[in-house]
């Protein structure tokens, strides 16, 4: 009985993770370039920069895309010479991740 919960557990979890880890770091460079192309920096706002956006994904994916995101914000401030912003940004990520999270979390934490 209890390994027939497991297993319904792991398969509930499998069918919430929708996307791949490399789907998620397509996703979230896809919304980084979107946000500089359009000349509308929408990272400023980190609270919740791509609400619209991440409709549709788990809270988990929308955590990852979202993490992804700030890091690809982080380090373009940082080509711009605009260090207190990049600073914040690289805060915001720091409360997002752990080095024993998941694969995104670990790739922004080893980035950071």
């Amino acid at each position: 009985m209890d390994d027939e919960k497991i297993q319904n557990n792991e398969a509930k979890e499998e069918n919430d993770q929708k996307l791949s880890t490399n789907a998620r770091i397509q996703l979230a460079a896809q919304l980084f370039i979107e946000s500089y192309s359009s000349k509308t920096d929408v990272v400023t706002d980190l609270n919740h920069p791509f609400p619209v956006s991440l409709s549709g994904l788990s809270d988990d994916e929308g955590k990852d895309i979202e993490l992804l995101v700030t890091l690809l914000a982080s380090a373009k401030k940082t080509g711009q010479r605009q260090f207190d912003c990049a600073s914040k940004l690289i805060d915001f990520c720091n409360t997002l991740l752990s080095n024993e999270g998941n694969p995104v979390e670990r790739l922004v934490y080893f980035f950071l």
